[in-house]
Formats: structure tokens, sequence, C-alpha cells
């Protein structure tokens, strides 16, 4: 059975029903973001005892492959800023079988955990949008244990360049800050600050490709996204974009068999 089982956690303002009934969990395991979560696990060097605290949950498609990783002996506490994943998290809960528990935390950056309490932390994407950076720096270092690892990514500078030069045919205009969806800048902001607290941590390059069979299926792939949902354009531009991908992709498909997405991501592993 497949352990990602479909629930809406799409926006509802979307272009078609067919992207309105796709979660963003799905979208991800069908097209291949189950490599980002296998990076995690190799890359975290887990012997499957860990306790793991994941910020930035979401959905739980990385929270998943993480609790199996440790099953036997370890924990992972999975938690997210935004109350609406719940729905996906009761289904992913229902199992039973994995040691794993997800909880909306507050914004202000605070966690509900006494120092040391975790042996690794993972952040994939979430230290682009926490609304006090430096706070939550502090607040991971504190209940990280002594010799515990932190391993965090997000998008490389040259990330998404699909994305990009579809909307720069739509739009006729390079995405500026419009592009408001990327948050801080992992190279200049993230990196850098996370460097100030744990020591200079090692960089880590990840390559992540997602092959598409259908043209639909590569415009629930972006409509799905932030990229697409935070756009500053009217909605026939936002119609004119999906499309334009749809078109393009399915000349590539006919093609090529299928069209793919290259995305480039920016880590950091460091140790307390």
């Amino acid at each position: 059975m497949n352990d990602y089982q479909e629930f809406d956690t799409a926006p509802e303002p979307l272009p078609t029903e067919a992207v309105r009934r796709r979660s963003s969990v799905e979208v991800h395991v069908r097209f291949g973001n189950a490599d980002l979560a296998g990076w995690f696990v190799e890359q975290l060097e887990l012997s499957g005892k860990e306790r793991i605290l994941e910020l930035g949950c979401g959905v739980g498609y990385l929270s998943l492959p993480l609790a199996r990783a440790v099953r036997d002996a370890g924990r992972v506490e999975a938690v997210d800023y935004v109350p609406e994943y719940a729905k996906a998290w009761e289904i992913i809960e229902e199992t039973g079988e994995l040691p794993l528990e997800f909880r909306t935390i507050p914004t202000d950056g605070a966690l509900p955990w006494s120092d040391a309490s975790f042996d690794a932390v993972v952040a994939g994407f979430s230290l682009l949008y926490v609304p006090d950076l430096s706070r939550t720096i502090e607040e991971l270092r504190r209940v990280t244990a002594p010799r515990g690892r932190l391993l965090v990514c997000g998008p490389a500078p040259d990330d998404q360049a699909d994305f990009r030069r579809f909307y720069e045919e739509v739009v006729d205009c390079t995405p500026r800050l419009d592009y408001r969806v990327r948050g801080r800048d992992m190279t200049t902001e993230v990196l850098p600050a996370l460097d100030e607290a744990f020591g200079r941590g090692e960089r880590l390059d990840f390559v992540n490709v997602l092959r598409f069979p259908r043209p639909v299926d590569l415009v629930e792939f972006f409509a799905s996204s932030r990229l697409y949902r935070e756009l500053e354009v009217d909605l026939p531009a936002r119609d004119d974009l999906l499309d334009t991908i749809y078109h393009v992709a399915e000349d590539t498909i006919g093609r090529e068999g299928s069209y793919t997405v290259t995305r480039h991501l920016l880590g950091g592993r460091y140790t307390r």
C-alpha cells in the first residue's frame, strides 16, 4: 500500500479540477521528490537510534523515511507552523506503526523541548521562511545534543530555471521579487547565519531530477507549488502560464517520452 494516501492540501483557487484533487505530497512522491528524502537520510548517517527533530515538515513526505530509518530504537518529532497540514498528518498517523509524532508550533521560534533533546535536526526549506531566523537558529542549537547533527537545504541560485523561462515567456519580464516564494537566500543569508551559530558547516549540493510522463503532470507540479501560488500576476496571466507549460511539455514528451525538471539544491551539514 502506498504510504502517501491522497488528501487535499492544495489551495482551492487553482485552474483545473485535476490540480485541486492532487495533494502536494502526492505530486512529490509520484515525480521523484522521494530522492530528496533519501538524500536527507543518507547525509545524516543514521544509526537507527537517533531522536530527530524535523522543522517545517509540511505534509510529511520527509518525515516518513526519517521515521523508518530509526524505527527500531529512535523517534522523530515533526513540526510545522501551518495547522492546515493536520489533515495530512492524521492520515499518516492512522497506521500507528512508526515512531513519529506531528505537531503545530508557534511562529515565534520557541521550541517546546528541553536543551539537548535531539541527536539530529533537519530543516528542508523551512529556514527560508521562518519569521525570525536568528531566534529559530538559537532554538535549534539549544535543542541539539552535543555532537548532534543539523542538516538543512534550500534552492541553489540556479534552481527552477524551467519555471523562470516559462514565466518570462508569458509575463514578458524577468521575475524579480515578485518571486517572493524563494524566501531567504541560502548562500548569503541562511548558511552564514548557521555558520555563526554552529561553526562553519559543510556545503552540500544535491541535484533532484523529477520526470513527468504526461503534460498535465507537469502542470500539476508547478500549480501546486509555492512558486506558482505566490506569483504576483493576474489570473489570465496565470492561466496563460499553465497553458504554456502544458504545450511545451506536450511537445517534449512527444519527442522524448517524458519532461524532466532538474532541481538544484544547496545544503549545509553541521555538528553541535
